[in-house]
């Protein structure tokens, strides 16, 4: 397999035929074009040479035939500014997948974009990471909380015996978001900006992806998705709430993007779930979906009556001893890190 194939750093160069693999991967999705161009080529992280972050993998004749895509991203962990990758539309055409080529991308990726971190990944994948002593670190798992149980059953029901796939997307999302939420006696504000960065919330122990001032901006403020921004001041340091429309069951909700408290007072996470549901109200959706990675997060969302959803999913570092020993044993992600966020549908 080595002597037939090649493995190269991407080239923004090459920027259309780039986009024109993608579409391999994801053969459904509206705007996909808008979405590379500000994701990919427009994260603030990415270096300002003509490569981009992650490999393609070709045939001597220079046929792509995969690619494994790097998002940079910077974390904190034991008091000290990392800056890792998230790994992402990692894909193989079908053809070449039982020949190992997709297990010497896998591999070569891990290990050039050190410290990594991958989530959502299929069997194959995970047998691989163990194989290639690449830890899991967490599990990310799925939440919803509904208005209306009864219905949430029926809609299920539905959405198993009477619809197909492709007419999901067609429930319209006009609902409009309400300027002032109300949540356990704190009052949230609908903004258009952003606030200049904001703390960390978990212990040193935690890896904890880093919420400065030009994520936030390129995260929700430049994407052709359309995010809303509420945030309470009454603490000091901000409740801060990202949210926007999604399908998923069949459903009209509120995905939970991305969240932030002051340092170490999980109460408000309950608050901000409170704010979550009235959003989810007062915008006529049927209820609330949310990940969580970490074991607070988890508490709080069964506090507040929501059930999980869906498979769970390994997250899965490679963390280089060097640097980081002992190891890291925990993780707190939010929708808003990687692509996750990106696997619900949303229209325009």
């Amino acid at each position: 397999m080595s002597a037939e194939i090649r493995i190269d750093q991407l080239d923004s160069k090459v920027k259309q035929e780039f986009i024109d693999f993608a579409k391999l991967v994801h053969p459904k999705e509206k705007g996909l074009k808008e979405r590379i161009e500000w994701f990919a080529f427009g994260n603030p992280l990415r270096s300002s040479d003509k490569s981009l972050p992650g490999l393609a993998i070709s045939t001597s004749d220079n046929e792509v035939i995969g690619q494994f895509l790097m998002s940079p991203f910077e974390f904190q962990v034991r008091q000290k500014k990392f800056t890792g990758h998230f790994g992402y539309d990692f894909f193989v055409k079908e053809e070449y997948r039982s020949r190992g080529a997709g297990a010497l991308l896998f591999v070569q990726g891990v290990r050039m974009y050190k410290p990594f971190i991958g989530v959502g990944l299929t069997h194959v994948v995970e047998k691989i990471s163990k194989a290639a002593g690449i830890q899991t670190i967490g599990i990310l798992k799925k939440f919803i909380w509904v208005r209306n149980p009864v219905s949430f059953g029926g809609q299920l029901l539905k959405q198993k015996w009477m619809k197909k796939p492709e007419e999901e997307k067609k429930v319209p999302m006009d609902e409009d978001f309400s300027d002032v939420v109300d949540a356990a006696g704190l009052k949230f504000q609908h903004r258009s900006s952003m606030p200049e960065g904001l703390d960390l919330i978990c212990p040193d122990e935690v890896l904890e992806p880093v919420r400065s001032t030009d994520f936030l901006r390129w995260r929700f403020l430049e994407s052709p998705w359309q995010y809303h921004v509420y945030l309470n001041r009454d603490q000091g340091a901000p409740l801060f709430l990202v949210v926007r429309k999604a399908m998923y069951q069949g459903m009209k909700l509120l995905l939970v993007v991305d969240y932030r408290f002051p340092p170490g007072q999980w109460k408000f996470l309950d608050t901000i779930l409170i704010a979550a549901k009235a959003i989810a109200a007062d915008a006529r959706l049927d209820g609330v979906v949310m990940s969580a990675t970490y074991a607070k997060v988890e508490e709080a969302l069964i506090r507040e009556r929501f059930m999980a959803a869906g498979k769970p999913s390994s997250v899965i570092a490679y963390l280089p001893n060097d640097e980081f020993s002992p190891p890291v044993t925990s993780i707190f992600l939010t929708m808003a890190d990687a692509d996750l966020d990106f696997s619900f549908g949303e229209d325009p």
